[in-house]
């Protein structure tokens, strides 16, 4: 056997200081050497491996956090106003886990203060900006209640939806506000409107695609349905809006009416949407 380096005596040391991250150090090294853990699979031991990076990955951010709890309390002025308040347990959520420390409270005249709180950027039952990360993808894509099932399956955290609520949509205010500043240049002069209402309908259309490699083009088509839709927008107004009135003045340029579908006035689509005008809108004229 090699003698010891003073590398490795100091690593000795200080994973002496640490015996929760020394246990899971010892965990790892039994994993990769597959020393009789019954572990036959890539899969399994895949799973063992992540959990025992997780439960790592907390008692390094806890023992962290008490060696910061020290420097933090060492690290203010000495001046004889500044004297000990007390004790209070600060815990936040990270991507590892829920970590949780004692920190020291200080006082001044009318003040408090938790230089560790202050100086690492945390704040009770907070979120570290990495799990915000994550929150917020989850977030945008699925329903907030089941959020906390993802975060469950994939990082093995429990997370309440109202945080999940509250993390995505602080950081969707926080896009659409630096993106409104953005734009603040590109704005025309024009004075925009307050509040537009808007309405949309449609239904189910079928239409028939002939067989273009057929002789006779009326054999051998293809039905299918699609949606059509229309879209009415106006500004909020007090009095009442004459629709008929509006659309014949529509009607008059022909194009207009079916801005929104895809078809000319002439096709069958077209003459579907004009049944639908005058069924829903009380158009009548042509």
């Amino acid at each position: 056997m090699l003698p010891l380096s003073q590398e490795d005596k100091e690593l000795i040391n200080q994973l002496n200081r640490h015996p929760d991250i020394k246990d899971r150090v010892k965990s790892i090294v039994s994993i990769a050497n597959n020393d009789g853990d019954g572990i036959v699979t890539a899969d399994e031991a895949e799973s063992r491996v992540i959990e025992e990076v997780r439960r790592m990955g907390n008692e390094v951010l806890t023992g962290w956090a008490e060696s910061r709890v020290e420097k933090a309390g060492e690290a203010l002025p000495s001046e004889e106003k500044t004297v000990r308040s007390g004790k209070k347990k600060i815990c936040w959520h990270s991507t590892f886990g829920e970590i949780d420390v004692i920190e020291q409270e200080y006082r001044q005249p009318g003040k408090r203060f938790r230089p560790f709180s202050e100086s690492a950027g945390i704040t009770c039952r907070g979120c570290s900006l990495p799990l915000q990360r994550v929150v917020t993808d989850f977030g945008a894509d699925h329903s907030f209640g089941r959020v906390p099932e993802k975060l469950k399956e994939h990082y093995g955290i429990t997370l309440s939806a109202s945080t999940v609520r509250a993390v995505t949509q602080t950081h969707a205010q926080h896009i659409y506000d630096r993106r409104k500043a953005e734009r603040i240049e590109e704005q025309p002069a024009v004075t925009g409107r307050d509040c537009v209402i808007a309405e949309t309908d449609g239904s189910m259309v079928p239409i028939v695609v002939p067989d273009k490699n057929a002789e006779d083009r009326r054999k051998g088509k293809k039905y299918s349905w699609k949606e059509a839709r229309l879209c009415f927008a106006h500004i909020l107004v007090k009095r009442r809006l004459n629709l008929e009135r509006n659309f014949r003045k529509v009607s008059m340029k022909r194009e207009r009416i079916f801005s929104t579908v895809p078809v000319g006035r002439d096709s069958v689509l077209g003459r579907i949407c004009i049944q639908w005008v005058t069924e829903h809108r009380g158009f009548t004229g042509r």
